[in-house]
C-alpha cells in the first residue's frame, strides 16, 4: 500500500518547517556573530581612545615644556 496524496502533503509541509527552522536558526548565528563583532569593535574604539588620550595629554606636556623652553631661552 502507497503513501496516499494527504500523507506525501504532510511530509512535504514537515520538510519545509525542518528547513525553516534551520534558515531561521542559521540567521540567528549570523546575527550573533554580527553582534559579537560589534562588541569587538566597540571594545576595540574604546582601547584606541584611550590610546588617543594618553597621547594628547603626552602632547599637551610636551608642547608645554616646549614654550617653557622657549621662555628661558629669550
Amino acid at each position: 500500500m502507497g503513501i496516499s496524496d494527504y500523507d506525501m502533503t504532510i511530509k512535504n509541509h514537515q520538510f519545509r518547517i525542518a528547513e525553516l527552522i534551520y534558515e531561521t536558526a542559521q540567521h540567528q548565528l549570523a546575527t550573533r556573530k554580527a553582534q559579537i563583532q560589534i562588541a569587538e569593535f566597540g571594545i576595540e574604539i574604546a582601547r584606541l581612545n584611550s590610546h588617543i588620550q594618553v597621547l594628547e595629554t603626552t602632547l599637551a606636556a610636551m608642547s608645554g615644556e616646549l614654550h617653557a623652553l622657549r621662555i628661558d631661552t629669550q
